[in-house]
């Protein structure tokens, strides 16, 4: 996944298989461009898109790899535009960007914040997807190019938003997800699942990302910590790896996570059998919350199934 704001100098690249290229403007001629490893390597193909702030703010380029040329695809030294993604067709550019706050006839008032915006690929047709008073970020289309899931603050740390591009419809996935749910990946093809990474796993004093996946209602599938996935057992725990903490989720009605009871300060011994023996406890716990917001306290309860 593609880190977040890069230092300067440093390059995000993704790669598209057909060449396009992007022709800078009079106002960009005069601003410094990447610097490419000399001699050029031959027998390269295709258009890579990646952000730099080799001209001030993080701005989006494109590099010809046939012919080693770069050139500014959007932005300015104002503004930060980040983590392009090429759509599936090749025909445009998802990108993220706070230009709103600097540019236009009637700019955004208030704290600058990053919306979701997409760009034809030569630079042309940039379109605003979203304007909420949020940093709206990690946006990545969906293998269909239909849609386009994003993560966002505007109601908690980190949740997961998709995006229909027909509609312009907007779906929660997440809601209030432990450790913020941020750097969605949804999958290459069909049926609808989506990745992402969260700080969900204590380790000692500190919270440890872990990759989780969700599919098209929301409904997580699976979750890696310490090098296994726990596929659909409706807990997270250290203590079998020799960690110390352990934590259930608590699900709203409809499925999603309403939030999580957790333990923590356990030692490695506090196990039976590969489970932690707090686990009946907090799922009981979980169950009756469940039930006092009007489901019926099953997903708590239900046996744990561990894929290695």
């Amino acid at each position: 996944m593609a880190p977040r704001g890069p230092a300067r100098g440093l390059v995000v690249a993704t790669l598209m298989v057909s060449a396009l290229l992007a022709v800078p403007d009079a106002r960009r001629a005069a601003e410094p461009l990447p610097s490419l490893v000399s001699p050029w390597p031959a027998g390269l193909s295709g258009t890579v898109v990646f952000e730099s702030d080799v001209a001030g703010r993080p701005g989006l380029y494109t590099l010809d790899l046939a012919q080693g040329r770069v050139a500014r695809l959007t932005g300015a030294p104002d503004y930060r535009e980040q983590t392009p993604r090429w759509s599936p067709d090749g025909r445009r550019v998802l990108f993220t960007s706070n230009r709103a706050h600097y540019t236009g006839a009637r700019p955004d008032t208030g704290t600058p914040d990053f919306d979701v915006w997409s760009v034809a690929a030569d630079g042309s047709d940039p379109r605003r997807l979203t304007s909420a008073p949020a940093n709206e970020q990690d946006a990545a289309w969906t293998a269909d190019g239909a849609s386009v899931v994003y993560s966002s603050d505007g109601d908690s740390r980190g949740d997961l938003y998709r995006l229909e591009l027909a509609s312009g419809t907007v779906s929660r996935l997440t809601r209030h997800f432990v450790g913020r749910a941020i750097m969605p990946s949804p999958a290459p093809a069909a049926p609808w699942r989506v990745a992402f990474a969260a700080q969900s796993l204590r380790a000692g004093a500190f919270w440890s990302y872990q990759i989780h996946v969700l599919d098209a209602s929301g409904r997580p599938l699976a979750t890696t910590g310490g090098g296994r996935a726990t596929v659909g057992r409706g807990w997270v725990d250290d203590v079998a790896l020799g960690l110390s903490a352990l934590a259930v989720p608590v699900r709203s009605p409809d499925g999603s996570i309403a939030g999580a009871l957790s333990v923590a300060g356990l030692t490695p011994q506090m196990q039976d059998r590969g489970k932690p023996v707090h686990l009946k406890q907090l799922q009981a716990a979980a169950a009756r919350i469940e039930a006092g917001l009007g489901g019926d306290g099953r997903s708590a309860l239900r046996q744990p199934r561990v894929a290695e």
